[in-house]
């Protein structure tokens, strides 16, 4: 065998553990684009001709497949941690904010750090909170006050 041919080979393998990392951490990053230039140097470096590159592009394809098969199944069990997957479990009383939990700002007064038109955003006691003004436009800057709770919006003037 050629040290061409086993460089390429030994490109290819390098695609397989740089594509299998990039499965296990979440994004396209470094290791995803490794990757696809490891398999396309190795499959330039190894093929003979057009109809062997294709053939190894789909062979390719194929293991990674089941390599993605493989990785999902087993970060889906739950005996490993997974990076990609949440754990924890939102509840219903976690999940939601209702108008009484919003009760206590009735009264208050903020300054809008955005221009509502009628919606936008305001600094309240040194929160940031999405606000929808009564009368319609508001500039930047300007100090408003809450009037109302409807549902999960703060009405403002």
């Amino acid at each position: 065998m050629e040290t061409i041919t086993i460089i390429g080979i030994v490109l290819l393998l390098a695609g397989f553990v740089l594509a299998g990392c990039e499965m296990i951490l979440p994004g396209f990053g470094v290791p995803g684009v490794l990757s696809l230039i490891s398999f396309t140097a190795g499959i330039y470096l190894s093929a003979a001709s057009l109809e062997q590159a294709l053939m190894m592009i789909v062979v390719i394809l194929v293991i990674l497949a089941v390599m993605l098969t493989i990785v999902i199944v087993f970060f889906h069990s739950s005996k490993v941690k997974s990076p990609i997957k949440l754990e924890e479990e939102l509840g219903k009383k976690e999940s939601f904010i209702n108008s009484e939990d919003l009760a206590y700002l009735i009264g208050k007064k903020g300054i809008t750090t955005s221009v509502l038109r009628p919606t936008g955003k305001c600094e309240i006691d040194g929160v940031l909170l999405e606000v929808r003004s009564e009368q319609g436009f508001i500039e930047i800057g300007k100090e408003v006050t809450v009037i109302k709770i409807q549902g999960n919006t703060i009405l403002v003037r």
